[in-house]
């Protein structure tokens, strides 16, 4: 509980909420935070470039054939080999 108080909140009815220093200090982060992303647009820890996005569906293509296709197709082919060569 010291660790909230001391980043400014308070217990109000059953819940934390901020003073109003804090608040104002959050907000004022919050808006550097939007300059600072103006002036780079691109913010590499949420953004995903299109290179990676291209590379991604490939690997997911890929794994959709091996994993899902794959074994439906080979279940047919068993399954018509079977019905065709009865042992």
């Amino acid at each position: 509980m010291d660790s909230l108080e001391a980043q400014g909140y308070v217990w109000d009815r059953g819940e934390w909420k901020r003073t109003p220093e804090a608040e104002a200090a959050y907000k004022a982060k919050l808006e550097a935070a939007r300059l600072a992303s103006a002036n780079n647009p691109f913010d590499s820890r949420t953004e995903v470039s299109a290179d990676a996005r291209h590379i991604a569906g490939h690997i997911v293509k890929h794994l959709w054939i091996i994993f899902v296709l794959l074994p439906v197709v080979l279940g047919i082919l068993f399954a018509i080999l079977y019905a065709v060569v009865k042992p």
